[in-house]
């Protein structure tokens, strides 16, 4: 016996919506183990991840429509203007959801008292299944590394989604770790200094003032960063997507992509031309909605907190207090920053990384 409700709901321009009122009434949606010593909920804590599992039961025709309404979804569409959206329906969230970040990532649907009734199935799509009086769903609550914000939450601008499932360094799944590059100095940078300023010893001549004959150096931090922009809709990604030809490149001279380019302007905290885009990992996963796949999206950056970010390097003045990061580039004019570092000018391009997650068009 098919269901009667639409699996997902469509607006008319082919953004998702919530289940109506009376659609939500067809899923006869019904707690168990609320009664008695009762087992409805069970909430747990730990260092290894927090969550909680409910018991349901529903309409056994609308499980999956009530398993959709449950665990949400997230779809491609073109909005009026032409416009490439993502549009979502939000998990249901633990009743304390202003404390615990929880939402409903898995549901299991078993079967409860069979009518007798088999459900012919149409066309060749395997086994006609049995006809059950209701459904009863398991759902998993699990806390999340990322926020949860309606379509309307982010206004007119797509750069908005970086706002909503994106998981940022030191989440799970989103390492972070520090490495040192070791800047070499030449011969002669430093000198050997003695207390007291004293040329001569009762051994002889002291090394006070001399300079170091080798080449000696010194540290900068590189710390490597993951941002993982979660559950994006199939058609966003992929070889014929917009997002990834600006992410990677379109094969023309024009369309150089965003791989090895700095942020133009702060992100997350950090300052313009720190970030540096140096790789994406690619994940197509289930989705949990049971209706296809959807990309994790892992963007690696390679973060350098020192003046001018990747495009300062270090100069050492030996005869003098010019010491210091200075900007490198062609010259010889010194160009605004950011919005005058042109591509070819400078070792590397600068980009808005904003756009890594616009999934259609930019300006």
């Amino acid at each position: 016996m098919p269901g009667e409700l639409p699996i997902p709901p469509l607006n008319s321009d082919g953004s998702l919506r919530y289940y109506e009122a009376d659609e939500v009434a067809l899923m006869d949606l019904r707690r168990i183990g609320v009664s008695g010593t009762g087992d409805h909920i069970q909430d747990d804590m730990g260092p290894d991840g927090s969550g909680s599992r409910r018991l349901y039961s529903c309409s056994w025709a609308e499980r999956h429509a009530t398993a959709i309404y449950l665990l949400g979804f997230a779809k491609r569409y073109v909005d009026g203007a032409g416009v490439v959206r993502i549009s979502r329906l939000l998990p249901d969230r633990h009743p304390t959801y202003d404390i615990f970040n929880w939402m409903a990532t898995k549901c299991r649907i078993t079967p409860y008292r069979y009518t007798g009734a088999i459900e012919d199935i149409d066309g060749n799509y395997g086994q006609d299944i049995p006809i059950f009086e209701r459904a009863h769903l398991e759902v998993t609550y699990e806390l999340v590394p990322f926020e949860l914000r309606e379509d309307e939450d982010l206004g007119e601008l797509p750069e908005r989604e970086m706002d909503r499932y994106v998981t940022l360094p030191g989440h799970p799944g989103a390492d972070v770790s520090t490495q040192v590059n070791y800047i070499s100095l030449p011969g002669g940078a430093m000198n050997y200094l003695v207390p007291g300023g004293m040329t001569t010893s009762p051994y002889g001549p002291t090394p006070h003032m001399k300079p170091i004959p080798y080449g000696i150096g010194f540290v900068e931090g590189i710390t490597q960063k993951k941002v993982i922009w979660r559950r994006v809709p199939a058609g966003v990604w992929g070889p014929t997507a917009l997002l990834t030809k600006r992410v990677k490149g379109d094969g023309t001279a024009s369309g150089r992509g965003y791989i090895g380019a700095l942020n133009k302007s702060e992100i997350w905290g950090h300052p313009p031309l720190t970030l540096q885009l140096m790789g994406v990992e690619e994940r197509l996963l289930p989705d949990a909605s049971g209706l296809g796949y959807s990309w994790d999206i892992g963007y690696q950056f390679m973060e350098k907190a020192v003046p001018f970010g990747h495009l300062g390097f270090y100069y050492f003045d030996n005869a003098g207090p010019a010491s210091g990061y200075y900007l490198t580039g062609r010259g010889p004019g010194y160009p605004s920053i950011p919005g005058g570092l042109a591509d070819g000018n400078h070792l590397f391009p600068v980009r808005e990384f904003r756009n890594l997650f616009v999934p259609g068009a930019v300006s």
